[in-house]
């Protein structure tokens, strides 16, 4: 009896064992697709068949891809890959066959894995063998006397097609420090290596700016100027006027008459008018010009030993003037 109940008892263990094993492995089953997710997947692939028979590759990579999104498969990843190979996408064409080889399609695919093996060899050549684009862009751009060299060969502009590797970019500027940049191209990419030059240590400071005149010296000059001028039609109504008070003098002293004595009183004050005119346009362009000289030459040792002109006024009983005399 005992022997009978072990027997039992062994045969309720395994059973509760078998139901355990098949109610956890039951969900880890993979769950078919159904029937509406494969049909939208069809349609996708039949309008990218569609497409690619048309020749419109894009068009029909667009709607293979979108096929695989929906329900993966060995046949969507193969036209996907036939369709970058066909619009010249090397590495990403590259990158789809080899996805569609690993993907292990079974025997059904052999002879399409074997085309996908041999594309990707024939494209990996195809690729190393591609330049890769290299954009240079250097600040500042302007940089007196710009050099640059790629493996020691002068660069033709700034935009390169450079094999697949490692480079050596130097690049060269009057008063600036060389900077030597080591890259590494990649086939088929493309980059933008940006190169920033700092002064050199060794370099001349830069000249200073050329002062520019002022606009009170500018001032002074040109109010000096017109002192001058007041002063010369100052001195051309004294003269005039003090000939014409003489002559009418003159003719007063041999024939007195109040009209002649009234033009020579005229005549005499608009002279005095004329000296006064004079006098002042004198002192004026005696100060302004001078000024407006020093001014300019301030900082420069030459201009401060070039010859400096002085105005003078000259008045004398009979007329005035302007002298100029140079100190050197």
């Amino acid at each position: 009896m005992a022997y009978l109940n072990r027997i039992l008892l062994l045969c309720a263990a395994l059973a509760i064992s078998g139901v355990t094993v098949i109610s956890a492995s039951a969900p880890a089953m993979a769950q078919p697709a159904d029937a509406k997710t494969k049909a939208a997947a069809l349609k996708s692939f039949k309008a990218g068949k569609k497409a690619f028979d048309a020749g419109d590759y894009e068009t029909a990579l667009t709607h293979y891809q979108e096929a695989d999104r929906i329900y993966p498969g060995a046949s969507p990843k193969h036209k996907i890959a036939v369709c970058l190979d066909k619009l010249g996408r090397v590495k990403d064409a590259l990158g789809a066959y080899k996805a569609f080889a690993e993907s292990n399609p079974g025997a059904k695919y052999a002879a399409r894995v074997k085309d996908a093996k041999e594309r990707v060899t024939a494209l990996e050549e195809q690729l190393a063998a591609m330049p890769g684009k290299v954009t240079i862009v250097i600040e500042p751009a302007e940089a007196e006397g710009l050099a640059v060299t790629v493996d020691g060969n002068p660069a033709e502009g700034m935009e390169l097609e450079l094999a697949g590797g490692d480079h050596t970019i130097m690049v060269e500027a009057a008063g600036m420090e060389q900077v030597t940049r080591e890259i590494t191209v990649e086939p088929g990419e493309a980059q933008e290596v940006s190169i920033t030059l700092a002064p050199s240590e060794d370099a001349p400071p830069p000249p200073p700016p050329a002062e520019e005149e002022s606009d009170v010296h500018q001032g002074m000059l040109i109010g000096g100027l017109v002192s001058a001028g007041v002063a010369v039609v100052g001195y051309g109504i004294l003269t005039a006027f003090g000939v014409m008070a003489m002559g009418s003098k003159g003719d007063f002293e041999d024939t007195p008459t109040e009209e002649l004595a009234d033009d020579a009183e005229s005549q005499a004050l608009i002279a005095d008018v004329g000296l006064i005119i004079g006098g002042v346009g004198t002192v004026a362009a005696a100060i302004l010009i001078p000024m407006a000289f020093m001014m300019g030459g301030e900082g420069d040792d030459e201009g401060a030993d070039a010859a400096m002109p002085q105005l003078l006024p000259i008045v004398g009983p009979e007329g005035a003037g302007m002298a100029a005399t140079w100190t050197f």
